[in-house]
C-alpha cells in the first residue's frame, strides 16, 4: 500500500506546479518511504540469509539512482526524476510480492507478553536512543542535501557531482557485506560512538575544505560509512531494547521521529545557510554530532542478540 501511494504521488508531483501542493506531495512521498524502511530492514534480518548479502543491493540501487538522477537533471527534464520514482515504487511492489515466505518468528514468551507490546515507549534507554537518533538522522539528512551543493560551490559540474555521489555510496558495500564480522561483536554504544566520530570528522573537513579535491576525498571515504553504520546500529539496539513482537513498531516510531528531525533540520539548515554560509552550517552540524556523542555515553543496551551473524 505504501509503495503504491509513492507511485501515484510521484506521478502527481511531476505534473503539479503549485508550491503548496508540491510541499504536501513531497511530505506524503517521504512519509510513505519512511514507513517502508523499518519493515524492509526487519525483513532483511528475518530471512535465512545474512543481512549484508541482502542489504548490499539497496546500496547498488541508491548509487545508481543518484547517478541517473544527476544525468536526468543535467541532460533531460527534471520531471523525469519523479516519474522514475513511481517506476521504482512499482518495481518495489513486485519485489514485495515475492516475500510471502518470510515470517517473523516469535517465541512463546514473546507471544505471552503481547499485552505489553508498547511498553518500550516508556523504557529510558529507548527514549534516549530516539533522542540520539533524532540528532544523528537530522544531521545526516541535512548532509545528503547540502554535500552536493558544497561540491557545486567549489566548482564541480552537476554530472561530476553525481559520479562522486555514486562512488561515495559504493564505499559502504564492504561495511554492509562484512557486517556479520563486527556488528555482533561490539556493543551498540561502541559502534554508535564510532559512527558519531566519523560524522564529526566528515563535517569538520567539509567546513574547512580549501578546494573541491579535499571535499571529494572526504565524501568518498566518509560520507556513506557513518550513515550506514547508524542504520545497522538502529537494528542492533532496538533488538536489544524491545520485545521481539515490538521490533517493527519500535523501528516505525524511530522512523517517524527521524522524519520530523529531517523537517526541522532542513528548515533550520536553510535559514542558517541563507544568513551565514554552508561552511558555518557544517561547523554547527559537527557540534550537534558532538552532543550526540555525549548522549551516547549514557546509553546502556544488551549486546546478546545476534542480528547480523
Amino acid at each position: 500500500m505504501c509503495a503504491a501511494c509513492v507511485a501515484v504521488f510521484g506521478i502527481l508531483f511531476a505534473l503539479v506546479r503549485e508550491t503548496m501542493l508540491l510541499f504536501l506531495l513531497n511530505g506524503c512521498i517521504m512519509g510513505f518511504i519512511s514507513s517502508l524502511s523499518p519493515v524492509s530492514e526487519r525483513m532483511a534480518t528475518s530471512t535465512k540469509y545474512r543481512y549484508g548479502t541482502i542489504r548490499i543491493w539497496g546500496t547498488f540501487g541508491y548509487a545508481a539512482a543518484v547517478q541517473v538522477a544527476c544525468a536526468m537533471m543535467e541532460f533531460t527534464s527534471p520531471q523525469l526524476i519523479f516519474v522514475s520514482v513511481s517506476v521504482s515504487a512499482v518495481l518495489a511492489i513486485v519485489g514485495f510480492l515475492g516475500t510471502d515466505d518470510i515470517s517473523f518468528t516469535d517465541t512463546e514468551a514473546a507471544k505471552a507478553a503481547a499485552g505489553k507490546q508498547f511498553s518500550f515507549l516508556c523504557a529510558p534507554m529507548y527514549i534516549l536512543f530516539v533522542i540520539i537518533g533524532f540528532v544523528f538522522s537530522g544531521c545526516s539528512n541535512l548532509n545528503m542535501t547540502y554535500s552536493p551543493i558544497l561540491l557545486q560551490e567549489l566548482g564541480m559540474p552537476t554530472g561530476a557531482v553525481g559520479t562522486v555521489l555514486f562512488f561515495s555510496t559504493i564505499v559502504e558495500l564492504p561495511v554492509i557485506l562484512f557486517s556479520y564480522k563486527f556488528m555482533d561483536r561490539f556493543s551498540g554504544r561502541t559502534l554508535m560512538l564510532l559512527a558519531f566520530a566519523i560524522m564529526v570528522a566528515q563535517f569538520l573537513l567539509y567546513a574547512t575544505a580549501p578546494n573541491a579535491f579535499v571535499a571529494v576525498v572526504t565524501m568518498l571515504v566518509l560520507r556513506a560509512i557513518g550513515s550506514t553504520l547508524f542504520g545497522m546500529i538502529l537494528l542492533k539496539i532496538v533488538r536489544g531494547v524491545v520485545q521481539v513482537r515490538s521490533v517493527s513498531t519500535a523501528l516505525g516510531v524511530i522512523s517517524a521521529t527521524d522524519a520530523m528531525s529531517a523537517i526541522l533540520m532542513q528548515n533550520l539548515g536553510g535559514i542558517l545557510v541563507e544568513n551565514t554560509s554552508i561552511r558555518i552550517l557544517y561547523f554547527a552540524m559537527a557540534g550537534l554530532m558532538m552532543l550526540g556523542m555525549i548522549l551516547t555515553l549514557f546509553l546502556r543496551v544488551q549486546n546478546t542478540e545476534k542480528v547480523f551473524s
